[in-house]
């Protein structure tokens, strides 16, 4: 599995694992609860793999912010206290990625990050995902695929 099968719905909490393809849109499963559900063409849907945040020189990729989030916390989970914390959010992105943006990367980002971490990590799904992540250099992806443009969801 890879981040490439790991979606973000519009409108709709947690992450989706892709399951199948159908003539309206997707299969997908929740990776809370694991019940299946259509994902409709007209959902705003995205690929983990598909997002970027931007720093302070460019853009990096989600898998890479999840490598060092990774490495940082020694393979645990962030505690839910720095996440509802906006300035422990700050400190923790400030020591494991201190490049990133403080003007396009704002709180409610890291704490979208953070989730995704956990919920990864609760799913065994972060050791196959980086495994690739060291050989993969930030790619530009457009602004729109950027967790930044999210932030109305």
């Amino acid at each position: 599995m890879s981040l490439k099968d790991i979606l973000t719905i519009s409108g709709k909490s947690g992450l989706y694992k892709l399951v199948a393809n159908n003539k309206n849109g997707f299969i997908v499963e929740c990776l809370k609860d694991k019940k299946r559900s259509p994902a409709f063409m007209r959902d705003r849907i995205s690929a983990l793999d598909e997002i970027s945040i931007f720093t302070n020189e460019d853009e990096v990729s989600l898998k890479e912010v999840f490598v060092k989030l990774y490495k940082y916390m020694e393979h645990k989970p962030v505690d839910i206290d720095v996440i509802s914390k906006p300035e422990e959010l700050k400190k923790l992105f400030t020591a494991f990625f201190p490049e990133y943006d403080e003007d396009r990367f704002y709180t409610s980002h890291m704490k979208k990050v953070v989730q995704w971490y956990n919920e990864l990590l609760a799913n065994n799904m972060l050791d196959e995902n980086l495994d690739n992540a060291e050989d993969t250099n930030s790619e530009s992806v457009p602004e729109d695929k950027s967790v930044e443009d999210k932030s109305n969801e």
